[in-house]
């Protein structure tokens, strides 16, 4: 039987029988899949492993006790000395979550067995870049986490 994400169907187990994934239109973090617990946030920013992009920092950490499924829980966050003004810092985070729903809906993943990932973005503070650049970094920062999980 094949595991897959609620709501990513295109994050799958790599021992599932199907080997057909359904594409989604539209990719939404949902409010189960934000990290939005403060302790959980300071646990992945204390224990989590850090990857450096050119637009932002990226703390992950693996959680193994799973539900049997490919969890990713998602926090952004633009620092308010980074980014001083309320347009600034809502921007940087738009334009990490939309970098995200497109590198995930574009990019096919997959894992050995089931985990739970949880991820936090910190933008660094470059307030011209892109929805490109972000997702750019992002697609990086995928490869990055399959290639140390697997």
């Amino acid at each position: 039987m094949q595991k897959v994400v609620k709501n990513y169907p295109f994050l799958t187990n790599e021992n599932s029988n199907i080997s057909q994934v359904q594409s989604v239109e539209n990719v939404l973090i949902t409010a189960h899949q934000r990290l939005k617990n403060k302790l959980r946030i300071e646990q992945v920013l204390q224990q989590g492993l850090l990857f450096s992009f050119t637009h932002f920092t990226a703390y992950w950490l693996l959680d193994n006790t799973s539900t049997g499924l490919v969890e990713l829980h998602v926090g952004v966050v633009a620092p308010k000395k980074k980014y001083p003004l309320a347009v600034q810092r809502n921007r940087c985070k738009r334009l990490m979550r939309e970098a995200w729903h497109l590198s995930l809906k574009d990019k096919k993943i997959h894992f050995s067995y089931a985990v739970k990932i949880e991820i936090l973005l910190l933008g660094r503070g470059n307030r011209t870049a892109t929805l490109l650049d972000y997702k750019g970094d992002v697609e990086k920062l995928l490869s990055k986490i399959q290639k140390k999980i697997t």
